[in-house]
């Protein structure tokens, strides 16, 4: 018996298939998807208040986009010192270093 149909074929042929792509340790992730958690934070409440890029923001400050999305999407993520001085210096002092590293 032969159908129209193909039985097999590539992943965009395919009827209500949806598309992913590969990150280089082998996670599929969906095509444009954005992280499932939201931003948390005196800085993701900067960025957004000031309406600044997180790409924009990350070049500014000398950090990668995945490097400050690190920051902003994970609470127990902390930067380092460094990183936390440059953006407070980059924020005007609004998200002060201390967020990350209190005066003991």
């Amino acid at each position: 018996m032969k159908t129209d149909e193909p039985k097999t074929g590539p992943l965009e042929q395919r009827e209500g298939a949806v598309q992913v792509q590969r990150t280089h340790g082998g996670k599929r992730t969906g095509a444009g998807r954005k992280p499932s958690s939201p931003r948390v934070g005196p800085l993701a409440t900067w960025l957004e208040g000031a309406g600044v890029g997180t790409t924009d923001f990350a070049r500014r400050i000398g950090l990668s986009p995945s490097g400050l999305e690190k920051i902003l999407y994970n609470p127990s993520h902390r930067p380092r010192r460094s990183t936390a001085l440059r953006i407070e210096r980059e924020t005007g002092g609004a998200v002060p270093a201390s967020v990350w590293y209190p005066a003991s």
